[in-house]
């Protein structure tokens, strides 16, 4: 019995000092824990702090004012507006941008029109005469090559382009293998049957100036150093252009070109051989191609030259409450729009980064070819303000 009450007490020993191992164990390991938490913590707390001195610890809603029906870029950016936005609110704790598209006349009247005036604006390029109630943005911004005086005014700039379009010419492989050196050497009509002209242009839009960029599109090849003949452009006809620009053109042109305000279903139809496009035309021919209709069609976009596809932000002043700590977050977004990350994600909004980036856009049939031509000093972006 003894030798029994014995072991007994030997393992109730042993039992106690295993529980104790285990409580013991269990504090270190809360204690580790506890070490790696808080430094991240305090370090998160840290860089709170930091964001809440910058802006004062301010939280509200932050406007954002875009045009409606404006589909710039080819496209429309809301999305892509929205995702950016997200991602700034969560970096901002308590900060919100609310996206709201108005009409032209109000975005103009953005500083007299409302009891609630925006506290950021989106806009295609000559939409506002001037720069008034904007306020001067203090960053310098990562633009590519030939954008760094867009949204100047005088030595400071007002806007910054935040996305881009482009303007190319496609046509019809079966009526000719490649684009001509001289659209004024061409026969008056293609040999392709039921193809009645070589060229079709539409009428200017309220954002889109195909005039301006006809003389780009349709200049001689670099190569060819031979001066062009003297045209007949048109046969007479009246187009409203210079006449640098009808020099370009075929001798035979449809008697209401530049009038129309598509020239899209003529080219699909094989009445026209070609024709300019931006992205939106671009992805309705790929989509026409992969249900197995249309043309056989091939892209082609100079290098360089005028753009007038530009979405720009202008931060207002407005004489808010608040409106140092408003216009310091919205400095704070802008930059965010034309970071890296963002600027990839145009990518799903149809739409070319203002940065130089490797091309979102390699392999895809005619975005390829339209994003090779902005890859240029030469790019002319029109006026961010005046309707020149």
């Amino acid at each position: 019995m003894w030798f029994s009450e014995i072991v007994l007490r030997v393992k109730g020993v042993t039992a106690v000092r295993k529980a104790w191992r285990a409580i013991l164990w269990a504090a270190l390991c809360a204690v580790l824990a506890l070490t790696c938490l808080v430094p991240r913590r305090g370090a998160e707390s840290r860089r709170e702090a930091l964001l809440r001195g910058r802006y004062g610890g301010w939280s509200g809603v932050l406007r954002l004012w875009t045009v409606e029906g404006w589909n710039c870029c080819g496209g429309s950016l809301v999305a892509w507006l929205n995702e950016a936005a997200s991602a700034f609110e969560k970096a901002h704790g308590g900060v919100y941008i609310q996206l709201t598209e108005v009409s032209a006349e109000a975005l103009q009247n953005f500083a007299g029109g409302t009891a609630s005036p925006p506290d950021m604006i989106l806009f295609p390029p000559g939409l506002l005469d001037g720069p008034a109630a904007l306020c001067a943005l203090p960053d310098e911004y990562p633009l590519r090559e030939g954008l760094q005086g867009c949204g100047m005014a005088g030595e400071s700039r007002f806007a910054v382009p935040v996305a881009m379009g482009a303007v190319g010419i496609a046509w019809n492989r079966a009526a000719m293998e490649r684009l001509p050196a001289a659209w004024n050497r061409l026969p008056d009509a293609p040999s392709l049957p039921g193809c009645a002209y070589w060229l079709d242009w539409p009428a200017d839009g309220p954002y889109c100036r195909w005039s301006r960029a006809m003389g780009d599109l349709l200049a001689p090849a670099p190569e060819n150093d031979a001066a062009p003949p003297t045209p007949r452009a048109g046969e007479g006809l009246d187009l409203g252009l210079s006449a640098a620009a009808e020099a370009l053109l075929p001798r035979r042109l449809p008697a209401d070109f530049g009038k129309s305000e598509s020239v899209y279903r003529r080219f699909v139809n094989g009445e026209i051989a070609a024709m300019p496009v931006t992205q939106r035309e671009i992805d309705r021919l790929r989509l026409l191609s992969e249900s197995g209709r249309g043309p056989d069609w091939a892209v082609a976009a100079r290098a360089g030259g005028y753009i007038d596809q530009l979405a720009l932000l202008a931060v207002t002043d407005c004489g808010r409450r608040d409106q140092a700590a408003r216009q310091a977050l919205c400095f704070d977004f802008a930059a965010r729009l034309v970071s890296a990350k963002t600027q990839e994600r145009l990518k799903r909004a149809r739409a070319f980064p203002v940065i130089d980036l490797p091309p979102l856009y390699a392999g895809i049939e005619g975005m390829a070819q339209l994003e090779a031509g902005l890859n240029a000093a030469s790019l002319l972006p029109a006026p961010a303000f005046g309707g020149s």
